[in-house]
């Protein structure tokens, strides 16, 4: 994540740079443009990160989330298991599981 921010932010950059400092009137347009994309990148990883879980949330079918390990950053990772219809209990004991074998839900990540 911290690679697609590093871009997103190096992009605004190179557009701005297009623009002379004068034609920014006073720093309140630029921090407002500065707002603007830091709302526009805050969106487009939830949109990301939603595209995964809506489909399973809208069919009606149970899920469930486990965490799987921490990304290069130290931020948490998970993965979710999709069952079929009324298979709650099945996706419960799998995950408790996949949890025993496992000790990612022991991380955490640095604070």
């Amino acid at each position: 994540m911290a690679d697609y921010n590093d871009y997103i932010t190096s992009r605004l950059d190179d557009q701005l740079s297009y623009f002379d400092s004068s034609a920014i009137k006073n720093q309140k347009s630029y921090k407002r443009l500065k707002r603007v994309a830091i709302v526009c990148n805050i969106l487009t990883t939830m949109s990301i990160a939603l595209a995964f879980t809506v489909p399973a949330d809208y069919s009606g079918l149970p899920t469930i989330s486990l965490p799987c390990g921490l990304n290069g950053d130290g931020l948490p990772l998970s993965l979710q298991f999709v069952g079929h219809h009324l298979s709650e209990q099945l996706l419960v004991q799998a995950g408790h599981a996949f949890e025993q074998a496992t000790d990612f839900h022991n991380l955490h990540p640095p604070v």
